[in-house]
């Protein structure tokens, strides 16, 4: 069996904080004057070894500022008085960077070897002597220096909110019930056990959505009589050619035969400065369940993306989502939920304009990508955002000798790709209880709670694309290719 494994070389990748590698509380990650083995001095009585002098830091120096985002961590070498070899612990943002090959910790060296940062963030790290023969004898930490990295390519974030906490978005409209409100929801069922209302948010614990139903009842405090209007706080989107904005929806309406049942998003571009009047209203997305579209049950958390295509930005900008019931009250039943939003912006792309990098639908890619480019999902944990990429070779049924050798598959995204391998399948029916906050549910894989029969299969799975496929936190690492 073939498979891609993971090839971690001396390039360490940094994020949302973290490094890729490492995590808090692996060794002890106590700060600047915590106690340790090495504190004790040199006494010719007792034979206590000489305690290790902390490293100093060199580069990046303590605020610097716009540091390249492929860059590495310095420091001064530490004599050992014991005269020992000396390895060197280091910390960015209390997470302890290892060994990509080992996952081991400690470097032998006064430098890290290049890393990769995020663009436009702020960093803080330190450093740690330990003795190579006796790795428990350290020396104290060094002082915490930081950093901001430098904004160099691709996207900036303009404005993003997981609603875990009151960020200033406003509710305002009509509706008679049924407003926008923080928190977690209550998960809600029609007569034919299809999600009205989700249990849970599309991600933590905080979300908006259209109205507490603490006894889940349908019908009850859902969107009646007017529009609820949810308005985010200003951004301005400097320097941005175009913009992207991405978040995760919920809508559940009980019909799709008449109009007036809604859910909008759109954009909120304020005035040129010095001028009066309403802000002009850019609409993204609209569900509707009028006559003159196809509607579809959007009745699931999903994730979407869409371009702000033709806009003219400008500071003060927002987004407003609004679900709406315009029918007599209590015809219909409107739930709605919003979770996950981001506003990005492109200084150096025009996502708008065909090409490379270009947002695209997946169902629809020629206007945007054309014959020659594909239409592949971003980023490892899919957020609803497709754009135009060179197709790469796929590791195929035949991978190269050295895990950098040449792929000749076929051409395709530039991503990891899984295989079923169906010619050992194993296929059985099961019957499962599902709880009203189960996944299963959440996700779409059954209809509905209670006792449902499911058409079960297990299988072999090949990554055959054209990256390694990352699950999880991985703190082993075997290189090459596996049989």
């Amino acid at each position: 069996m073939h498979r891609r494994v993971v090839q971690i070389a001396q390039l360490v990748t940094i994020a949302a904080g973290a490094c890729s590698l490492g995590c808090p509380g692996s060794g002890d990650d106590d700060e600047g004057d915590g106690d340790s083995i090495g504190d004790a001095e040199s006494d010719g009585d007792t034979g206590v070894p000489a305690a290790l002098p902390a490293p100093q830091l060199l580069t990046p120096t303590d605020g610097a500022s716009a540091v390249t985002t492929a860059s590495e961590l310095c420091w001064s070498a530490v004599d050992d008085p014991e005269g020992g070899e000396v390895g060197y612990r280091v910390w960015v943002d209390d997470v302890e960077l290892a060994n990509g090959k080992t996952g081991e910790y400690g470097f032998a060296s006064t430098c890290t070897g290049v890393l990769q940062f995020v663009d436009e963030r702020s960093y803080g790290w330190r450093v740690r002597a330990f003795d190579l023969a006796e790795p428990s004898r350290e020396s104290v930490d060094s002082e915490t220096w930081t950093f901001t990295t430098a904004w160099e390519q691709g996207a900036k974030d303009l404005f993003v909110d997981d609603f875990s906490e009151d960020n200033g978005w406003t509710v305002s409209g009509a509706a008679l019930t049924g407003a926008w409100v923080r928190g977690t929801p209550e998960a809600v069922y029609d007569a034919d056990s299809e999600v009205a209302q989700p249990g849970a948010c599309f991600a933590g614990t905080g979300c908006f959505f259209t109205g507490h139903n603490p006894g889940g009842s349908i019908g009850e405090a859902d969107v009646d009589g007017g529009v609820t209007v949810l308005t985010s706080p200003p951004f301005d989107p400097g320097d941005s050619t175009s913009v992207s904005v991405s978040l995760a929806r919920f809508f559940y309406r009980s019909t799709f035969e008449v109009s007036g049942l809604s859910l909008e998003v759109a954009l909120l571009v304020p005035p040129p400065e010095g001028e009066d009047g309403p802000p002009t209203v850019h609409v993204l997305e609209r569900l509707d369940g009028g006559p003159l579209v196809v509607p579809e049950p959007a009745n699931a958390w999903s994730a979407v993306a869409y371009s702000a295509c033709g806009v003219e930005l400008r500071p003060g900008t927002r987004l407003r989502i609004s679900a709406g019931d315009l029918l007599v009250p209590e015809a219909a039943v409107v739930e709605a939920a919003i979770d996950e939003v981001r506003v990005e912006g492109y200084p150096d792309q025009d996502i708008c304009a065909p090409g490379p990098g270009a947002l695209c639908d997946p169902a629809d890619p020629m206007p945007a990508c054309g014959a020659e480019l594909l239409c592949c999902a971003q980023g490892p944990v899919f957020t609803g955002v497709h754009r135009c990429e060179v197709p790469v070779p796929e590791i195929g049924d035949a991978p190269p000798d050295q895990p950098d050798g040449e792929l000749t598959g076929a051409l395709g995204c530039d991503a990891p790709d899984l295989t079923v391998i169906d010619d050992d399948l194993i296929v059985y029916t099961q019957n499962i209880f599902v709880q009203p906050d189960a996944c299963t549910l959440y996700e779409g894989c059954v209809g509905g709670s209670g006792w449902r029969r499911l058409l079960v299969f297990d299988s072999h799975d090949h990554n055959v694309g054209g990256e390694p496929l990352h699950i999880g936190e991985v703190d082993y690492f075997v290189e090459g290719l596996g049989g």
